[in-house]
C-alpha cells in the first residue's frame, strides 16, 4: 500500500533482529514502510535494528487505558459508537484523515478484508443516525 504506517512490522517474537529484518525486507520490498518498536517488542529489538543500520525517525505517543479504568463519557447527539462490518465505508472514513492517497484506498480495503475475523481485530466507528460512518472534516 502506498502508506507507510500501513506497511510495517509491529513486533518480533522469538526471532533475532537480523532474521526479522531479512523477512521484513523481503515482504515489504517496494513499499514505504516503518518498524514500530514499543513496550511489547522483544527487549533487544531497537538496539538490534540500530546495530543493523536502522535509524530512529520519530517517537510517537500512544494512548492506552486499562479497560476497567475507562470512564464513561457522553456521546454527542446523533452519533453511536459501534462495531462495524462495512469494511469499505470504514476504510473510506479513515483514509483521508490518515493521509492515504485516493489511489491507495482500494488496496487498503483489500488489506482490511484480509484480516481473518477471528476476534483479534475489532473495528469501532462512529455511526450517524442515518447509519453512515461519520467522517472527520477539516475547515480551512
Amino acid at each position: 500500500m502506498p502508506h507507510t504506517s500501513l506497511n510495517g512490522v509491529l513486533r518480533v517474537a522469538g526471532r533475532t533482529p537480523q532474521a526479522a529484518l531479512t523477512e521484513a525486507r523481503h515482504r515489504l520490498d517496494g513499499v514505504p514502510r516503518v518498524w514500530w518498536v514499543g513496550p511489547d517488542s522483544d527487549a533487544d529489538t531497537a538496539d538490534g535494528l540500530v546495530f543493523l543500520g536502522a535509524v530512529e525517525v520519530a517517537l510517537l505517543p500512544i494512548m492506552t487505558v486499562v479497560i476497567e479504568a475507562a470512564a464513561d463519557a457522553p456521546t454527542p447527539a446523533g452519533l453511536h459508537i459501534a462495531e462495524t462490518t462495512d469494511v469499505d465505508a470504514f476504510v473510506r472514513a479513515y483514509a483521508r484523515v490518515s493521509g492515504i492517497p485516493a489511489e491507495g484506498v482500494a488496496v487498503t480495503i483489500d488489506r482490511e478484508k484480509a484480516f481473518t475475523g477471528d476476534g483479534t481485530v475489532i473495528r469501532l466507528a462512529g455511526h450517524l443516525d442515518d447509519g453512515r460512518i461519520g467522517r472527520a472534516s477539516a475547515r480551512r
